[in-house]
């Protein structure tokens, strides 16, 4: 209430000095920018600023068509950058208009009033147009593209801000609090509560992983009250080596553990909405190729909350391995050849028979009856042939079909290279133990690597940005864009501390602050993973703090970040970034 007093008298001090007119009041406010040092305040005056009409606004659905983009005038390039924060943008020509489809969606960029409006009626003739007009203020204008599409967006200045407004107004970021479909939106620290100061500490952090050799690059993100407001990066994707190329914002890392929560959990919560799972079911009978092993019994909640027993993980590599560490000819081949066509890296490939010994070492390992916490990857090999059992289909396939695409966490995936450019991927390690070569784009993960790179503890690929995405929908209880993936209940049932009252301080997939945490909320939920990764969720703060390096390059034995504490440094600066309850 505080912000928004302080808020208010601003935006009023400001319309005081300029005249009544929002329009002129949001200009004169850019214009005097530098004075004023209130980015925040502009931004606030940017949205506002925002006046739309059309159904399509926000867009509903974003896994029925492709989305494409032109501009008519001058470009803007913020614009598109925060399209592709929603969705995979595609460029397109005015010649290559014909080949959209019925579901496809054009976004135009209009920049210039003098432009011929005959071409404008051109390039929106697909029916499926929404028109962002930037700094227009011709009311003829106006009209003429209004007859062009019935989706329209207008920002009265082509500012960096009013860019960004519109492609959050577009896709539901920002707009009517009654709006049903809601996605994050971007801006600045006070704009939730934040002091931007405090958290501009996070920068000086972020070059000290470098620096020591932590890492060599890191991205942070920030988000509260559903928007982002701090998202930065720094460093390189290989230090000092020859091929090394600095870290950008849309970098995808290998996720390592987080695939857990971010890709295989969705599907046990998605089960327990069903009635397919119960928390007290045993492991045979509900998957019964455990039935007669010694996993038979085995409680579903203790399997999640890592407690039932399960072995920790087994090094399958080092099997295949000679006394020199270098892999024995008979598990495999430098090409694919019948027998041999799991690919674990370019130019190896594995026997096809690693799958069915991974599965019955699982099966015959030993197991532990007292209950006590042993955090197992075996747990999540289960979950994922859990799911693949129920819903008949592998793991990459539901979480894109279901999940990924409708969510807009569109570079998110297993096997990225099957999508994008080597470049665009951060490289793990430089591994010479077994694989001998910079692993990048293949997981790192050496059983999820034996799996054709998907499991339910290892293989996900993402950015900042989606993993933002998949917190935001968890942090609003299982709904995002105007979809519910997961009942309000079951979210608060697996992020709450299930076993407290036995000394077990895991949710239920989730991991959770332990007893002795003194930086987190009580509440907070998320997971970390072994290459330097970290997605945390605190319901009671709204706050969502991520975490991306590739702190095992070039060696998975570089413990840095653990013993320099970076990731939870950086996590308390957040929390006493907070200055607004």
């Amino acid at each position: 209430m505080k912000y928004l007093y302080s808020m208010l008298l601003l935006v009023a001090a400001t319309m005081a000095m300029y005249g009544t007119d929002a329009d002129n009041s949001y200009t004169r406010a850019i214009r005097n920018l530098s004075q004023t040092k209130d980015s925040a305040m502009v931004m606030d005056m940017a949205e506002k600023d925002l006046k739309w009409q059309g159904d399509m606004i926000p867009v509903a659905r974003l896994d029925e068509g492709r989305f494409y983009y032109l501009h008519c005038g001058e470009q803007t390039p913020t614009f598109v950058k925060y399209l592709s924060r929603y969705v995979q943008i595609n460029p397109i020509s005015r010649v290559e208009l014909k080949k959209l489809t019925e579901k496809d969606i054009l976004i135009i960029s209009y920049t210039d009033g003098r432009a011929d409006i005959a071409l404008l009626q051109t390039l929106a003739a697909h029916p499926r147009t929404i028109i962002a007009s930037f700094g227009e203020k011709s009311s003829f204008v106006k009209r003429k593209i209004e007859e062009c599409s019935s989706n329209v967006v207008y920002a009265s200045s082509t500012s960096y801000f009013s860019q960004i407004a519109a492609a959050s107004l577009i896709f539901g970021g920002i707009g009517d609090e009654n709006r049903s479909v809601k996605r994050l939106s971007y801006g600045l620290p006070s704009q939730v509560g934040m002091s931007a100061d405090s958290l501009a500490k996070i920068d000086n952090i972020m070059n000290e992983v470098v620096s020591s050799g932590a890492a060599p690059g890191v991205h942070v993100l920030v988000a509260r009250h559903g928007r982002v407001v701090y998202d930065r990066w720094t460093g390189t994707t290989m230090g000092d080596m020859k091929e090394s190329l600095p870290v950008t914002g849309d970098m995808i890392y290998d996720m390592a553990s987080v695939t857990k929560v971010m890709a295989c959990l969705p599907f046990v919560m998605k089960l327990y909405d069903e009635g397919k799972i119960k928390l007290d079911d045993r492991l045979g009978d509900v998957m019964p190729k455990f039935k007669g092993t010694n996993k038979e019994n085995m409680i579903l909640a203790d399997i999640l909350t890592h407690r039932a027993g399960l072995k920790a993980w087994i090094p399958y590599y080092l099997q295949t391995l000679d006394e020199n560490d270098e892999p024995l000819p008979q598990y495999y081949r430098t090409t694919p050849t019948p027998g041999f066509s799991h690919k674990v890296v370019d130019g190896m490939y594995a026997i096809d028979s690693i799958t069915d010994t991974i599965e019955k070492q699982m099966i015959e390992s030993p197991v532990r009856d007292d209950k006590k916490y042993v955090y197992s990857d075996f747990a999540f090999f289960i979950f994922r042939q859990m799911a693949e059992q129920f819903y008949g289909n592998r793991l990459d396939t539901l979480v894109q079909d279901n999940l990924y695409r409708s969510i807009g966490a569109w570079k998110s995936g297993y096997n990225p290279l099957d999508r994008f450019s080597r470049n665009m991927i951060v490289p793990s390690e430089n591994e010479k133990y077994w694989r001998h070569t910079i692993v990048q784009g293949y997981v790192h993960d050496m059983a999820a690597a034996f799996l054709d790179g998907v499991s339910g503890h290892a293989g996900l690929f993402s950015t900042a940005d989606d993993m933002a995405k998949m917190a935001q929908m968890y942090l609003w209880k299982g709904e995002y864009g105007g979809i519910r993936y997961i009942n309000e209940s079951t979210v608060k049932l697996f992020s709450s501390c299930y076993y407290c009252n036995e000394g077990n301080y895991r949710g239920l997939g989730f991991d959770r602050p332990s007893f002795s945490n003194k930086i987190m909320g009580p509440a907070t939920f998320g997971h970390t993973g072994f290459t330097g990764t970290a997605v945390w969720i605190d319901p009671e703060a709204d706050m969502i703090y991520i975490f991306l390096s590739n702190r095992t390059f070039e060696s998975m034995n570089n413990n840095q970040l653990s013993r320099g504490s970076y990731r939870n440094r950086i996590q308390k600066l957040c929390y006493n970034s907070i200055i607004e309850e």
